[in-house]
């Protein structure tokens, strides 16, 4: 209820790589994602049948990050059971507009 577009999500991962990323970086998180919320959604209604289907509610509130084969979408529920952190940048709304476009 408290997350907004173009917030940034930390991620303190439990697999061993994350480990090694924590380590690597001396930091407590080893992954980050967008929140994008319904940006996908609204733009395309050909596309959020797809993330309906693929998601189900959940595709309401999206994520963007990079995972393999590359920068996806998935659903802000797969970090449900993790450690997160929230950063707002100070960005004005044409700001994070760009950004998400």
């Amino acid at each position: 209820a408290q997350l907004r577009k173009g917030d940034v999500i930390l991620v303190e991962g439990d697999q061993r790589v994350s480990q090694v990323i924590k380590y690597l970086t001396t930091s407590s998180w080893s992954h980050s994602a967008l929140y994008i919320g319904d940006e996908l959604r609204r733009r395309d209604p050909q596309l959020a049948a797809e993330l309906d289907a693929r998601f189900g509610p959940e595709a309401k509130h999206l994520i963007l990050e990079a995972d393999n084969p590359g920068v996806v979408c998935a659903p802000l529920a797969k970090y449900m059971r993790y450690n997160i952190r929230v950063c707002r940048p100070r960005l004005r709304r044409a700001d994070v507009d760009r950004v998400l476009d």
